[in-house]
């Protein structure tokens, strides 16, 4: 998914929803009982969430093997590191009307701005909204702490990477230009085998 070291590919969320560019501001108010479409809601990360949630990380992984990166999700993370990195950050979690998770967003500070970490949608639930609502849910929390900017680290060319985010507002920023801290977590952020080229890192100005 996106940027959970050395594994993932970026954040995702095959949608396809174009001409939603402004949902990220349309005041996402914190984490619990927020509904985003008549199918889901956004909520805070529960423990009792991780081996779904797990599931949608194994699942969403396999989605990047289609557009040339096979080594992307090879090799998914142990269910204990993957609860190590959900408890370390804010994570936001989309779920069906029952209350199973489809869907989710980790985020933290990365060099004092807002990261969005990794988002990933089960392919079970794509084209749905979940995606865009777990941004707008992840852009509103930024702001509430006061943040002006999330960036992020993705594919050049994947359809459900960077020209996802493009639709919602991101801009691609040469890595050159930004502090050392950040471009060693875009690197950090490559998957093993690909070439820092085939990525990007974008920021949303909120």
């Amino acid at each position: 998914m996106l940027q959970f070291p050395r594994l993932h590919g970026g954040p995702r969320d095959p949608e396809g929803n174009r001409g939603r560019r402004n949902d990220h501001r349309r005041g996402f108010r914190g984490l619990t009982g927020l509904r985003q479409s008549p199918g889901f809601t956004v909520r805070a990360f529960r423990p009792d969430d991780l081996p779904a949630l797990h599931g949608v990380e194994i699942r969403a992984s396999t989605l990047f093997a289609d557009h040339g990166y096979p080594e992307v999700g090879a090799e998914p993370p142990p269910i204990d590191e993957f609860a190590e990195f959900l408890r370390a950050n804010t994570v936001h979690v989309a779920v069906d009307a029952g209350d199973a998770p489809i869907g989710y967003a980790v985020s933290g500070e990365v060099d004092g701005i807002w990261w969005l970490k990794e988002l990933g949608v089960d392919p079970a639930h794509m084209r749905q909204g979940a995606g865009t609502a777990l941004l707008g849910a992840v852009s509103g929390h930024a702001r509430a702490a006061g943040y002006g900017r999330i960036g992020l680290s993705t594919f050049r060319d994947i359809p459900f990477n960077a020209p996802f985010y493009a639709c919602r507002g991101w801009r691609i920023v040469d890595p050159g230009t930004v502090s050392a801290a950040l471009r060693a977590r875009f690197l950090e952020e490559v998957p093993d085998g690909v070439s820092p080229g085939d990525r990007v890192l974008m920021v949303l100005q909120l």
